[in-house]
C-alpha cells in the first residue's frame, strides 16, 4: 500500500468513527488523542446481561400463551359442559310493597351439553389449535437461540476490538516514533525520502488500524446494548 492509499484508507476510517463518537477526520491525530481506547472494563456490564428482555421474545412469548388459550378452549369445546343462571325479580301490576312481595320470587334454569358425536369437527380443532401451539413453541426456541447467538458474536467481537485496540496503540506509539526518526534523518541528510514516505505509510496504517478497531466496538457495544434489550 502506497502513503497515498494509507491516508486515504485513515481518511475512510476517521469518516466511520465520526459517526459514532464524533471525531472530525480534519482533526490530526496523535497518541495521546487515541490513549481513550476501549478496554475490558468497558465489557463488564454486559457479562450477565440477560437477552429476556428483547421485545421479539416478548412478543413471540406472548403468541405461544394464546395458542396454549386457543388448546385449552378446543379441548374444553369436547367436554360436558354446565351452564346455570340464577335471576331474582318480581311481576305486579302494583308497586305497592305488600303486592311486590306476593309475587316476587326466583327463576333458575341450567343447561347440560354433553358432546356425543359431530363427525370429528371438534378433534380437528383441537389438533389445529395444538399444531399451532407446537410450532408457536419451536418459534419461541429458535428466536431465543438467534438473540443468544447474535449476543455472543457481539460479544466476542466487542472482546477482539480491545484486543486489537491494546496491539494498535503500541504499534501507533512505534510507528509516530519511527516517523519522527525517519524524518530527523532525512533533515539531517542520513536518509532518503523513500524511507520517510515508508514510515508516513506505516504512521498512517497504523493509524487506520486503531480508528478501525475503535469503530468496530461501537459497533459490538450496540450490538450488546441491543441484546441486553436496552
Amino acid at each position: 500500500m502506497t502513503w497515498k492509499g494509507a491516508r486515504l484508507q485513515e481518511a475512510i476510517t476517521s469518516a466511520g468513527l465520526r459517526v459514532l463518537i464524533g471525531y472530525a477526520p480534519e482533526e490530526v491525530l496523535s497518541v495521546s488523542d487515541l490513549t481513550a481506547a476501549p478496554a475490558a472494563a468497558d465489557l463488564e456490564p454486559f457479562a450477565h446481561a440477560a437477552t429476556a428482555n428483547r421485545p421479539e421474545l416478548a412478543q413471540a412469548k406472548a403468541q405461544l400463551g394464546a395458542a396454549s388459550a386457543d388448546v385449552a378452549v378446543a379441548r374444553a369445546e369436547r367436554l360436558p359442559s354446565l351452564t346455570y343462571s340464577a335471576d331474582e325479580g318480581f311481576d305486579s301490576p302494583s308497586l305497592r310493597s305488600d303486592d311486590i312481595r306476593q309475587h316476587s320470587g326466583y327463576l333458575v334454569s341450567a343447561n347440560l351439553r354433553i358432546p356425543l358425536f359431530d363427525w370429528g369437527a371438534a378433534r380437528a380443532h383441537q389438533r389445529q389449535a395444538e399444531l399451532r401451539a407446537e410450532s408457536t413453541r419451536r418459534q419461541v426456541v429458535l428466536a431465543t437461540r438467534d438473540v443468544e447467538q447474535q449476543f455472543l458474536r457481539a460479544w466476542e467481537a466487542a472482546q477482539s476490538a480491545v484486543r486489537r485496540a491494546d496491539n494498535a496503540r503500541g504499534a501507533l506509539a512505534d510507528a509516530q516514533r519511527n516517523a519522527d526518526i525517519s524524518m530527523a534523518r532525512y533533515r539531517a541528510g542520513e536518509a532518503s525520502v523513500v524511507e520517510v514516505t515508508d514510515a508516513l505509510t506505516s504512521l498512517a496504517q497504523q493509524r487506520a488500524s486503531l480508528q478501525q478497531s475503535l469503530f468496530d466496538f461501537e459497533v459490538a457495544r450496540a450490538q450488546l446494548l441491543e441484546g441486553a434489550g436496552q
